[in-house]
């Protein structure tokens, strides 16, 4: 049996979920393997350390030129629809990190001068954890087998880390149950995580945050057609609202784990709650009972994508405004501060959405986090105007003209071609396909074309702090770095618009391609951490990031009192890498309850860290003078 936990952002306890999943699995004798696919914050380890026996590399063909056989003849360029590829008169350049390896360039090289070689993308590892005592029976060790997937630092594509990283799985016969943590969010990652499930649980937290990002992840999973059931987290604060509108949608919860502090204390140095807590064990026990029995009795249909609109030909933009850039020649003297956090949850959106009430009405805020955006739900935008956004093509077969040659489907190398009728016609799955269009340049009877998709919208709107600029990705499109760059040059040109020199960025977690799109050629970037082990290593990973495009960076540590020996070492860490620490925020219970009342946290009149908040943005708007004196 195949186990998704999944959720529509990071932060909620997805990891927390999976870890003692697995491990109270094995404990009850069943042989288990879990699966860490959030290759850009991978952090099961720190709980399961395990002894990693074996590794190899994920990798991505790409193509290399014979100089002795180019003729020339450009057909390799042309084909490729990722601009891999620029033909000279005299040489062919390769950039390969714009190939995506669907080898439409080898197919279409006439004298077979392209020979295709594997570039790293990342890093697969394989062990096993260490023996660990539960709480239940503290005689009997316990071990579960791990993969764990590990994108490199300043790579842009997680996929194809996450299809190494499940291949070693695809054999039921080597694992009773595989337990799969998915990346946080709706994109193309996740999609590619969770496919194959026979069962996703869906973890979240009773608040406003929780309740948009559970409705995204609900699209997606209804999307794909798997069975699903929700878990909620630190069930105890916020309101009923999640309960709600799983008792609407029918949607079963299969489990409501109460807040404790001796628990997210334990999480704080790495150890399970079912090695703490004797009841969390049952818990866990309990929840797999309900997913098993859901993973048996629901219908599952097989994914079977929609026929194509074969009158598609893009869409109609002559209604849409010009666009804030389009208004204005490059925008000089605006600075941007973007706030990111590694991994979602650790307060990053409360503590931009203050920063962007402080300023006093001098900056236009930009919510990067398009896979999952949250920070609308506490400024409360009013849309002024909307535009579509379309970032490349989609594949789509007419299949009354299709013969069932199956040339485009032996092509395919994303899996992005589907039979129908027993191979009677074959159609596209558009959570499948990247847009490569081997398939449009194989068919023999021209029924396979590319047409744009339209991957999301952006916004411009009004708050009552200032312009902001928005997004929303579309459930399993891909692109979403793309989609930042336009949410970040917009709000760029409407601050110079308005007269308004700074942008206020809500970046994306991760350290991949929208991270990257949001960092870039950034003024200061505050790296938002929480003391754990999982937030030191989260914090590990984005300074690497960003001091890899030498970006200046500063770090605030969230939720401080958590564990204080902890803030100690993130404090240390960051000394260490030259980035100074712009302050420390305690836990407070009015971070949620500005959720709820839909405020910022410094617009409440009662919250003891609303100080806290200010003397960090006083230090940033410090460093930034700095940054550019």
């Amino acid at each position: 049996m195949k186990i998704a936990i999944a959720s529509g952002k990071g932060g909620t306890g997805k990891t927390t979920v999976s870890t003692n999943l697995a491990m109270v699995l094995a404990a009850s004798g069943r042989t288990v393997t879990y699966v860490d696919t959030d290759v850009e914050e991978p952090n099961g380890h720190i709980f399961l350390n395990p002894t990693i026996d074996r590794d190899w590399p994920a990798t991505v063909p790409v193509p290399e030129v014979d100089d002795s056989r180019c003729t020339h003849a450009q057909a390799c360029a042309k084909s490729c629809r990722y601009s891999a590829l620029l033909a000279l008169p005299d040489k062919l350049v390769v950039f390969p990190q714009l190939c995506h390896g669907c080898g439409a360039c080898s197919l279409a090289c006439p004298s077979g001068a392209l020979v295709e070689k594997d570039r790293r993308l990342g890093l697969i590892e394989a062990g096993k954890s260490r023996p660990l005592h539960l709480a239940e029976n503290t005689q009997a060790q316990v071990q579960t087998h791990l993969i764990q997937g590990r994108l490199d630092i300043g790579e842009t594509m997680a996929v194809p880390v996450i299809k190494a990283a499940l291949k070693d799985v695809a054999d039921p016969s080597q694992s009773e149950i595989v337990i799969i943590d998915a990346p946080p969010g709706t994109s193309c990652p996740v999609i590619e995580a969770i496919r194959d499930a026979d069962i996703v649980t869906l973890v979240t937290e009773p608040t406003p945050f929780g309740l948009n990002d559970l409705r995204l992840a609900v699209e997606m999973v209804r999307t794909l057609h798997l069975p699903f059931g929700v878990v909620i987290n630190r069930a105890d604060l916020g309101d009923r609202r999640v309960h709600e509108y799983c008792d609407q949608e029918q949607i079963p919860i299969l489990a409501e784990i109460p807040y404790q502090r001796a628990l997210a204390e334990a999480y704080s140095r790495g150890r399970l709650a079912s090695e703490v807590f004797v009841e969390s064990g049952r818990h866990f026990m309990t929840l797999f009972d309900r997913m098993a029995t859901m993973a048996t009795t629901s219908n599952r249909r097989s994914h079977v994508p929609p026929k194509p609109d074969l009158s598609t030909t893009g869409y109609d933009r002559s209604k849409e405004k010009t666009p804030p850039a389009q208004r204005i020649e490059k925008p000089q003297g605006v600075q941007e501060v973007v706030v990111i956090s590694g991994k979602g949850g650790t307060g990053k959106t409360s503590i931009l959405s203050s920063f962007f009430a402080l300023s006093e009405n001098k900056a236009v805020v930009a919510d990067c986090d398009v896979d999952a955006a949250d920070l609308y739900l506490v400024v409360k935008p009013t849309a002024q105007d909307t535009w579509s956004f379309s970032g490349g093509e989609g594949a789509i077969i007419d299949e009354q003209a299709c013969t069932g040659c199956g040339l485009c489907f032996e092509h395919c190398r994303f899996d992005a071609i589907v039979p129908i009728d027993d191979g009677q016609t074959y159609r596209v799955d558009q959570t499948s396909c990247e847009g490569c269009g081997v398939c449009v340049d194989v068919c023999p009877v021209d029924a396979a074309r590319l047409v744009p998709r339209q991957n999301g919208q952006w916004f411009v709107s009004q708050t009552r702090h200032g312009p902001m600029v928005h997004a929303r990705l579309g459930i399993a499109e891909e692109n979403s770095g793309k989609l930042v760059s336009v949410v970040r040059t917009q709000a760029k040109a409407m601050a110079a618009i308005e007269g308004r020199s700074l942008v206020l960025v809500d970046g994306p977690p991760g350290v991949g391609c929208p991270v990257i799109s949001s960092v870039t050629g950034a003024s200061f970037v505050v790296v938002v951490s929480e003391p754990t082990l999982s937030g030191l290593h989260d914090m590990e990973r984005v300074a690497e990031l960003t001091d890899h495009f030498k970006i200046k960076t500063g770090l605030c540590i969230n939720k401080a009192d958590l564990n204080p020996d902890m803030s100690d070492r993130l404090e240390q860490e960051a000394t260490k890498r030259g980035l100074p620490v712009l302050g420390r925020i305690h836990y407070h219970e009015s971070v949620v309850k500005a959720q709820l009342e839909e405020k910022t946290v410094v617009e409440l009149q009662d919250s003891p860290v609303a100080e806290e908040i200010r003397a960090v943005w006083k230090n940033v708007l410090a460093h930034l003078d700095d940054a550019t004196s």
